[in-house]
């Protein structure tokens, strides 16, 4: 189990390797962890409010992370 949030997730994604994982929650720290061991990577810091959705990019290697998402 993924111990890392204080507050409920709002999404996690993958990937496209499936090696790992990243989340965010209605805290302001979204993290990246390895999928296969539970282990967090790191913790994405300098958000002011929650995270409510992220993406992650295969062709850039870089993923976004947005406080309010616009679709």
């Amino acid at each position: 189990m993924l111990h890392g949030h204080e507050r409920a997730i709002t999404q996690i994604k993958y990937n496209l390797e499936g090696d790992l994982l990243f989340s965010c929650a209605k805290d302001p720290q979204p993290n990246v962890w390895y999928s296969i061991n539970g282990e967090r990577l790191g913790t994405y810091k300098g958000h002011g409010g929650a995270v409510w959705c992220l993406d992650v990019s295969c062709i850039l290697y870089v993923f976004m992370i947005t406080d309010m998402c616009y679709i």
